[in-house]
C-alpha cells in the first residue's frame, strides 16, 4: 500500500516541499526493474570475453563519472542548493564518485567501499526512499535519485557476482573506519545545515528499518554496531568453505 510522508519544511529556505511516495506503483515497478537489471548484467558479463569486459568497464565508468560531475554542477549551483537537503553529505552522495571509480579503474579501495556501502547501505534508499522535491525540475530530480541509487548497487552486484570480487578483512577494517568517520562528518554537517544526513539526527521522513530500533538517539546505539556487524558478515560469507 502506498505511503506518503508528510510535506517537509526546509530550515534553509523556509519553504515546504512535497516528499517522494513509498510503495506506490512506480516504486514497485522500479524495484522489479532494478532486480532484473542486476540479474541480466551478472549473466551478461559472465558470457563476455575478458577484453570486452575490461573495455566496457572503462567506458561505462567514464560515462557514469561524466553524469556525476554534471549532476553535482546542477544540484550544487548556489541558486538550487538547499543546504539541509541536497548538500552532498549522505553516503550515497559519496558513492556518486566512488562507484564510477570502482567500475572504471578497479581501484581496490573504491571497489571495497562500493561493495560494502553499495550492497548494504545504499539499497535502503532504494527500498525505503526518502527525498523532498526541492528542485524546480521535479522530474529531473526524481530521475537522478533513482539512477544514482540504482547504479550504486548494480555496480557492486556485477563486480561481486559477475566478476568475482571478494572483500578481505583488511577491507572490513578500512570500511569500518571510513564509515565511522563519515558518520562523524555527517553529524557535524547536520549541526551547521540543520539537515539529517546519514539519518544520525532523526528518523527518515518515510518508513525505514530504523523505525524498528526506537526513537532518536536510542536507535543509534543499535544501528551503529549493527552496521559494522553486517559489514563483518559481508566479509565472512566469502571466507566460508565452498563445500560446507
Amino acid at each position: 500500500m502506498p505511503y506518503q510522508p508528510a510535506p517537509w519544511t526546509s530550515k534553509h529556505t523556509g519553504k515546504t516541499y512535497p516528499t517522494i511516495t513509498q510503495y506506490d506503483q512506480k516504486h514497485l515497478v522500479l524495484m522489479v526493474f532494478f532486480i532484473m537489471l542486476c540479474g541480466i548484467l551478472v549473466v551478461a558479463v559472465k558470457k563476455l570475453s575478458g577484453s570486452v569486459v575490461k573495455a566496457s568497464r572503462k567506458v561505462a565508468g567514464a560515462i557514469m563519472g561524466i553524469i556525476s560531475v554534471a549532476y553535482f554542477l546542477w544540484v550544487l549551483n548556489p541558486k538550487r542548493l538547499v543546504w539541509d537537503e541536497t548538500a552532498p553529505f549522505h553516503i550515497t552522495d559519496a558513492l556518486r564518485v566512488i562507484t564510477p571509480l570502482a567500475l572504471g579503474t578497479g581501484n581496490p579501495t573504491a571497489t571495497a567501499i562500493s561493495y560494502y556501502w553499495g550492497l548494504f547501505l545504499n539499497p535502503m534508499a532504494l527500498f525505503f526512499p526518502d527525498m523532498a522535491f526541492v528542485q524546480d525540475n521535479k522530474v529531473l530530480q526524481e530521475i537522478a535519485y533513482w539512477y544514482f541509487h540504482m547504479a550504486a548497487s548494480v555496480v557492486p552486484v556485477v563486480l561481486t557476482f559477475g566478476l568475482g570480487y571478494r572483500p578481505s578483512w583488511k577491507d572490513w577494517r578500512m570500511i569500518t573506519g571510513v564509515t565511522l568517520a563519515w558518520g562523524a562528518f555527517a553529524a557535524t554537517m547536520n549541526k551547521f545545515t540543520g539537515g539529517n544526513y546519514m539519518f544520525v539526527a532523526g528518523h527518515p521522513r518515510g518508513w525505514s528499518p530504523l523505525n524498528l530500533f526506537g526513537r532518536w538517539p536510542c536507535y543509534l546505539a543499535i544501528v551503529g554496531p549493527g552496521v559494522i556487524g553486517v559489514f563483518a558478515l559481508l566479509t565472512a560469507v566469502w571466507k566460508l568453505p565452498a563445500d560446507r
